[in-house]
């Protein structure tokens, strides 16, 4: 059993007029329990989640930005050397 996030939102931009940004969500990736893999885009403007080896977390780097929309043979390789690597 894991997890696969593709373009984790880490933290939300702030919103126009708003006086602080969002909490990050990097507890909620710490909380998962399984092993997680994180592919994110090299430019999100959500955030980079931090790999972890403790709580079997990879983060991936991939061209582009939050839409993961340039380099789907990266991500698909990513993926799958992630799932056959995975012990179930």
């Amino acid at each position: 059993m894991g997890v696969v996030c593709l373009a984790f939102p880490l933290r939300p931009p702030a919103r126009a007029g708003a006086e602080r940004r969002a909490p990050t969500r990097q507890p909620e990736l710490d909380g998962a329990g399984v092993p997680v893999l994180v592919v994110q885009g090299s430019s999100d403007r959500f955030g980079l989640p931090r790999s972890s080896t403790r709580l079997a977390r990879v983060v991936v780097r991939v061209e582009g930005d939050h839409g993961l929309k340039r380099d789907h043979a990266r991500i698909a390789d990513a993926v799958g050397r992630w799932l056959a690597a995975l012990t179930i």
